[in-house]
């Protein structure tokens, strides 16, 4: 999970496909084959574009970034949860930190 958070973040992954077309083609009774489309785009900080300041300057933004962290984690609980996954919470947590640790380093690099 750690992993695909992190390259989550590396790459904002979207995919389209054209509606407008698959529902003529099923009007006129043809074939219908749907293109898709994946796109690639530079990916974002968590918190956000323009966000760079909340990870770097942990003196004004501390609570920020410690609401951050603590809404991450309900997230992550409530999906394991969801999904009947039993999860060891110290675990989760050092693994949310090493994903805020790398979002600090790519708001680092990524935003000067």
């Amino acid at each position: 999970m750690k992993i695909i958070l992190e390259i989550c973040k590396l790459f904002a992954i979207n995919e389209k496909y054209d509606r407008k077309q698959s529902l003529i083609n099923s009007i006129n009774h043809i074939q219908i084959i749907i293109k898709i489309t994946i796109e690639l785009d530079q990916g974002a900080l968590g918190l956000g574009r323009g966000s760079r300041d909340y990870y770097l300057n942990a003196t004004m933004f501390a609570k920020h970034l410690n609401a951050y962290r603590k809404y991450q984690l309900d997230i992550i609980k409530l999906l394991l949860d969801d999904a009947n996954i039993t999860y060891n919470l110290s675990q989760l947590i050092i693994d949310l930190n090493d994903i805020i640790n790398f979002e600090t380093k790519f708001a680092e690099v990524n935003y000067q």
